[in-house]
């Protein structure tokens, strides 16, 4: 994308994501500092990094991800846009970037029948993308939401807005 970037990472321990993407992104400031004699922030703001179940959620996920350009108004088809691994999954172009997808390859018996059932669900509705756009830390059902709740200590859903003050009344309202 022209101001931002999306990344679907599976990693072998979450814990480890702070780390990897710090990583990338140095690499990537540096090399473009050198590239375009630039000085200053690259990027705007932190990192999104939402915890994502995998079952029911992760295609969806890509789905999101591979409509952005579209969304954008940068290509009329997502596979059409050069950065994207919906060239690879929707018309076979070779990408060295991507691992393979256990997910991608459940959806048919050849490479032909995979493809095009990639590029209609792109082109489809999907009732899951609200809840990818809102999602802060966790995208899941009600039992993955608590099982990582356990596993963490805490809520896993951030409150949005001010919390509420002590005694349960609003700031500047008296009774």
């Amino acid at each position: 994308m022209t101001n931002h970037f999306h990344v679907l990472v599976q990693l072998e321990r979450p814990a480890d994501l702070s780390r990897w993407l710090a990583g990338m992104l140095r690499a990537y400031v540096h090399y473009f500092n050198q590239r375009y004699r630039f000085v200053g922030h690259l990027w705007q703001a932190r990192f999104k990094s939402p915890a994502i179940q995998c079952e029911g959620y992760l295609l969806s996920c890509g789905r999101y991800i591979e409509r952005n350009p579209l969304e954008a108004g940068l290509v009329t088809e997502p596979w059409q846009y050069a950065w994207s691994s919906s060239r690879a999954y929707a018309s076979g172009a070779a990408d060295p970037l991507l691992a393979e997808n256990s997910y991608y390859l459940e959806w048919g018996v050849d490479d032909g029948s995979r493809q095009r059932r990639w590029r209609e669900f792109l082109m489809q509705e999907d009732p899951k993308e609200q809840p990818i756009r809102r999602a802060d830390w966790v995208l899941g059902d009600e039992t993955f939401q608590k099982r990582l709740q356990g596993y963490q200590g805490r809520a896993v859903q951030r409150r949005r807005g001010r919390p509420p003050k002590p005694g349960g009344q609003a700031a500047g309202i008296s009774s």
